[in-house]
């Protein structure tokens, strides 16, 4: 991508997020909003905030790790815990799209190529996909019939896919030499499989604590519920239609207007992402100067 198409496609993106803010700014009511702001539980949101950064980060790279060492022969677990931090802090500041920090974090570490690299973190990208599926699926079983059929039918077939890859990608690609399907070339099915249950385990520990935190903020929302409709805002919240974590993320958390009020709903949404942005901060501050010296090296 050229650097004009990239700043087309970063304005195009912030443009979204004012007009998604405008809309709900106009659309509900901002002094009802800080009225639950003022009456929330603040103190008791705070540990599940804290907490939650550290564990996604030691439980999610374990997962990855598994396919790093696979496809890339690295890098150390520790390492690892250090180049998510710090990449993850690089990103929310805007550092890079994506996962691009990362990757080019682990192209260093590793002295992979970046091809591989691409492949590694491109693999685990799709086992977490799959895992949000599940986690959906899932709990739209438990929880149906307060969600609509079309939810399940489609977190259905988000986790349907990357199983079918999972499964089908090793027997169909044993012949080809293309260096960017390593990944799915080389791991067996298992291990696919392994990986998409492993990251469903951790984002429905994400589904529990952020529930937890909404619960302790007088959200009274069904935990099934709530399991099945997280995906939406964990993807949504990943979407370059976001500035400083306003825009689509905001919007996401409004799928919940048949158990709350919007203006509740948003009220411990801007706690939730004040006090979870602050300790992704923290979490990579002690890292971020090591890890802007691996890349600056590479």
């Amino acid at each position: 991508m050229t650097d004009r198409r990239r700043r087309l496609f970063t304005f195009g993106g912030w443009l979204v997020a004012v007009l998604l803010v405008v809309a709900i700014v106009h659309r509900f009511d901002v002094r009802t909003i800080g009225t639950y702001l003022r009456q929330g539980n603040w103190p008791a949101v705070l540990p599940f905030a804290l907490g939650l950064p550290v564990v996604y980060l030691l439980i999610g790279a374990f997962w990855d790790r598994v396919v790093f060492v696979r496809v890339l022969g690295g890098p150390r677990w520790v390492d690892l815990l250090r180049g998510r931090a710090g990449a993850s802090l690089l990103m929310l500041l805007g550092y890079a799209a994506g996962n691009g920090a990362m990757g080019l974090w682990l192209a260093r570490k590793t002295k992979a190529p970046a091809i591989l690299v691409t492949s590694a973190v491109l693999y685990t990208m799709l086992s977490d996909l799959g895992g949000l599926g599940l986690v959906a699926s899932l709990a739209f079983r438990v929880g149906h019939p307060a969600v609509r059929p079309a939810v399940g039918h489609a977190a259905l077939a988000i986790v349907a896919i990357p199983v079918a890859i999972a499964v089908l990608a090793r027997p169909v690609l044993r012949g080809t030499t293309s260096r960017f399907l390593t990944a799915w070339r080389d791991l067996p099915p298992w291990m696919g499989l392994l990986q998409i249950a492993g990251h469903a385990l951790d984002l429905a520990g994400v589904s529990l604590v952020t529930w937890s935190a909404a619960r302790a903020f007088g959200l009274a929302i069904p935990l099934p519920v709530f399991a099945t409709y997280m995906p939406i805002i964990l993807l949504a919240t990943s979407l370059p239609f976001n500035i400083g974590g306003f825009g689509a993320a905001q919007a996401a958390w409004l799928v919940f207007l048949p158990w709350a009020t919007g203006e509740h709903l948003l009220a411990f949404q801007l706690v939730w992402q004040f006090m979870y942005g602050g300790a992704m901060i923290l979490r990579g501050l002690p890292f971020v100067r090591s890890v802007l010296a691996d890349l600056r090296d590479a």
